[in-house]
């Protein structure tokens, strides 16, 4: 991955391009793509888990509360039971945001997160994989389905792809967080 320092080059060196290649970008309200509002319900569902009150059945309606506080910006939102499957089992929302954190972290240029990237499309599969085989879990996936499931994981392949062109060092990161793809022409042969 490029280092910071020369990532604010670039975005400087290109600032004002309108040519440039976008290979990821969050927008300016970043609930732009369906997958960035599944994150925020993976990560509702992960603080459900992870607090010690979800051991305890009576917390289960504050529980399904906050991810529908999570959930309110998909069209249309789902209902309880439609988010059932986010609270049955941890593992699968572990791994899910753990590879959401792992894309964040790029982003913060922490030092080893080129180290700890995961697949968020691989993630989101291994997900579906989990509902298909809960039969409590089959309204989740129905309503996944209605999304569609299909957009959501095109959004993580795009993700993923900015992320392999960033280790790559065929990207960098805008001033806005957006993933810019470095022009052909000024790719070191190396990296090419």
């Amino acid at each position: 991955m490029i280092p910071h320092a020369k990532m604010r080059e670039l975005a400087k060196r290109y600032e004002g391009r309108t040519d440039l290649v976008r290979l990821w970008d969050v927008g300016e309200n970043y609930k732009l793509h369906e997958i960035t509002i599944f994150q925020e319900l993976v990560a509702a569902a992960f603080c459900v888990h992870t607090s010690p009150d979800c051991l305890y059945p009576a917390n289960r309606e504050s529980n399904v509360a906050s991810l529908h506080e999570a959930a309110r910006d998909f069209s249309p939102p789902p209902a309880s039971d439609e988010l059932a499957g986010f609270l049955l089992e941890a593992t699968p929302i572990f791994d899910l945001h753990t590879a959401f954190c792992a894309f964040d972290d790029l982003a913060c240029h922490a030092p080893a997160a080129a180290n700890r990237s995961l697949s968020i499309a691989t993630a989101l599969t291994r997900f579906r994989l989990y509902l298909e085989a809960d039969a409590r879990a089959r309204k989740t996936l129905k309503w996944l389905e209605a999304l569609p499931w299909s957009r959501l994981f095109d959004q993580a392949m795009q993700m993923d792809g900015a992320t392999v062109a960033l280790l790559g060092e065929r990207a960098f990161f805008g001033d806005d967080c957006e993933i810019i793809a470095i022009p052909w022409e000024d790719l070191p042969h190396a990296a090419a």
